[in-house]
């Protein structure tokens, strides 16, 4: 007998957010964390566009960008002059910018939405040992004052950092370099002539700046700067049996190197961007546009159109439904808890091609015990009025224009924003099969 379906160990960005995407699908959990209290310091105060598509799903997105500040781009000074300036720019297509929210600030929102969800924090609780087994975790929790207590879940997930219990007990040790430098991280209030939302950095005196995104109390902690190469999030994860570590330190995956590479080179050589020549594909880089997941087994497909599978799955503006008085954007399609089937229909669609999408989504719909929504994307001459799955004009034709798709393209896109499956007229009962083999029984 299981006390919780999901222990969740380290209460910080990545393990709230594992408890928050448990909590609003339904699944039981607990977060644990070893800390009296949320720490008060910003460890970290970027974010990406990529985690603001993510936050948008979630349903934190407002509360994120009220309590942030933009990041309009990068200055470099050497020997106190300036010798670079990075504008950090994005496509129209790219829905969200960059921003600067302390940590701390991420944290508190999280937990709110945690807290909604009804889910708390368990505090001063650190883990101290697990065993596994083919049915379950065992975990022992021990307290501030000395006692354990033992935790039996279906699964573990460690979010608890580099030296984390899950961690060590599902993977090799922390691999990487650790750099000669000691940092200090301090929150302060900041008057100065630098132009607002620009980080910057002084490069002889090893000082690096960046614009305060709100007041708060002055505080300052000596840390020394751990790195490896790659991205610091968005990495993917390690899993042995029912046990898994976010590794959110290690670009352990293909995912990870295909994605990343750049914070430890960006480090020695000045800031964002340093030593590359494509400004385009260092943006997206630092947006985290660029990581993928081709290969996972829960990715699938035919497709050699627009975005492959594994890959994020691209926004598109402009969108109309009936009865809805103003453009829509595909993102707001996506921002359940559940994947999302998206069958494209062009101008040439007749009687006999509506009944092929709607098997073809009764089909998936069976496949995944009801878990997915499903939308008809519709150029604006199709003729799909009397279609009985919700349908979507590409107005503007931007869904086109981001998915190169054609009449019968099929897209599945997971709940994380990426594309699970993508093909173009497939075969009878294809995406059922990998339907199937996505979706657990409940």
């Amino acid at each position: 007998m299981v006390d919780t379906e999901v222990l969740v160990v380290g209460a910080g960005p990545v393990g709230l957010t594992a408890a928050i995407e448990c909590a609003r699908r339904g699944v039981a959990c607990r977060i644990v964390d070893a800390l009296p209290e949320p720490p008060r310091y910003a460890k970290a105060v970027g974010v990406q566009p990529r985690t603001l598509e993510v936050f948008e799903s979630m349903g934190v997105l407002r509360e994120i960008l009220d309590a942030s500040a933009p990041m309009r781009g990068q200055l470099v000074y050497v020997d106190g002059v300036r010798t670079g300036r990075l504008e950090l720019a994005l496509p129209p297509s790219i829905p969200y910018g960059f921003l600067g929210l302390p940590q701390y600030e991420t944290e508190r929102v999280l937990r709110e939405r945690l807290t909604a969800c009804g889910v708390r924090v368990e505090r001063e609780l650190r883990l101290s040992a697990f065993e596994q087994d083919q049915t379950g975790v065992t975990a022992t929790l021990a307290a501030a004052d000395g006692s354990e207590r033992q935790v039996r879940a279906s699964y573990l997930v460690g979010c608890d950092g580099a030296h984390s219990v899950v961690r060590k007990g599902v993977g090799p040790a922390f691999e990487g370099g650790a750099f000669a430098e000691q940092y200090m991280l301090g929150d302060v209030e900041l008057s100065w002539s630098q132009p607002v939302g620009y980080g910057v950095g002084f490069r002889r005196g090893r000082r690096r700046a960046h614009p305060p995104a709100h007041r708060c109390a002055g505080h300052e902690h000596r840390n020394p700067g751990r790195a490896q190469s790659g991205l610091e999030t968005g990495a993917g994860g390690v899993r042995a049996g029912r046990a898994g570590s976010a590794v959110h330190l290690r670009p352990r995956t293909s995912s990870g190197r295909r994605g990343g590479g750049g914070t430890h080179r960006a480090r020695r050589a000045g800031g964002i961007g340093a030593g590359e020549r494509d400004p385009a594909r260092v943006m997206a880089r630092a947006a985290q546009l660029l990581i993928d997941d081709r290969d996972s087994p829960l990715v699938g497909g035919t497709t050699g159109r627009g975005p492959r599978p594994g890959s994020r799955a691209p926004d598109a503006m402009g969108l109309t439904r009936e009865l809805v008085g103003f453009p829509l954007h595909l993102f707001g399609l996506l921002a359940g808890a559940e994947h999302t089937l998206l069958l494209y229909a062009d101008g040439g669609v007749d009687a006999s091609g509506l009944a092929w999408f709607e098997e073809i989504a009764d089909a998936a719909r069976a496949a995944a015990h009801g878990r997915l929504e499903v939308y008809l994307p519709a150029a604006p001459d199709a003729e799909v009025d009397g279609a009985a799955l919700p349908v979507i004009r590409d107005a503007a034709g931007e869904f086109v224009r981001a998915y190169d798709a054609v009449h019968r393209a099929v897209y599945l896109v997971r709940p994380d924003g990426y594309l699970g499956y993508s093909a173009v007229d497939p075969r009878p009962g294809e995406l059922a099969e990998h339907a199937e083999a996505t979706f657990a029984r409940p």
